[in-house]
């Protein structure tokens, strides 16, 4: 089991309650998921505003809801239309709180910070890579970013996977004296025709974690932008877009 797993495992330890299917609903569940595929398993199971439908978790980024007594289920979103509160996507609501609950499991250490020099309005929490040409572009943004309140926690998404040259350079920029100049630096260099040859710093380094994390978000690409209330938006916005995604104008 792995660091994040265990982390993710402990978490959902955690919330659940009262809205736990009964012991002989998750039986049945569990039992249909075996006869779907040998060895799936759910790690949380919970009722649904939906009479006799549960919402099954089987990973951070894999949802089907299900009958009762297992004999139906049916993978997608879930909407709850009321008089009272109108159209809400319950799927999403739940994405965002189990992305909410893996980030929780990050330090603001563990990671590069670029927060604004006056009031902090909101934090965002950014997967990135140095050879990314978004990602390059939205660093050019950052001070923009920061003057208009927003604080960008950069956790290391090296596409082309563990140990490969970008996640050399952005593990050196981890181990570097100024993190956050070195992180630039790269990203500058990887724009202007190629990967940083400067030497490779040894040191601890979360990169491999935070690539993890990303992975069992459900993550592909980058620039992956998460908000403090677990928001999903992939892909670069211009800062003044990105704060109006806010609500900060």
């Amino acid at each position: 089991m792995t660091y994040f797993t265990r982390k993710f495992t402990l978490f959902v330890l955690l919330i659940l309650d009262s809205s736990l299917a009964c012991s002989d609903d998750m039986a049945a569940i569990r039992a249909s998921l075996i006869r779907i595929e040998a060895g799936l398993t759910a790690q949380e199971i919970n009722s649904t505003p939906m009479p006799g439908i549960y919402r099954v978790q089987l990973s951070p980024t894999r949802t089907i809801y299900m009958s009762a007594d297992g004999e139906f289920f049916f993978s997608g979103d879930m909407y709850h239309n009321s008089n009272s509160q109108g159209l809400q996507n319950l799927t999403q609501f739940d994405q965002q709180r189990i992305r909410r609950g893996l980030l929780a499991t990050v330090s603001d250490n563990s990671g590069w910070m670029f927060a604004p020099t006056g009031k902090t309005k909101a934090v965002i929490t950014v997967f990135t890579d140095v050879d990314c040409y978004y990602c390059q572009k939205l660093h050019q943004e950052i001070k923009q970013i920061n003057d208009l309140g927003i604080a960008v926690h950069y956790l290391a998404f090296p596409r082309a996977g563990i140990g490969s040259d970008a996640y050399a350079q952005i593990a050196s920029a981890w181990c570097a004296d100024d993190r956050n100049e070195a992180i630039t630096t790269a990203k500058i260099k990887a724009q202007n025709g190629g990967l940083s040859e400067s030497p490779y710093f040894e040191c601890d380094h979360p990169v491999t974690e935070h690539y993890e994390l990303g992975k069992m978000m459900g993550i592909t690409g980058t620039p992956a932008i998460v908000t403090q209330a677990g928001l999903m938006i992939p892909g670069y916005l211009p800062a003044a877009a990105l704060a109006k995604r806010l609500n900060l104008l």
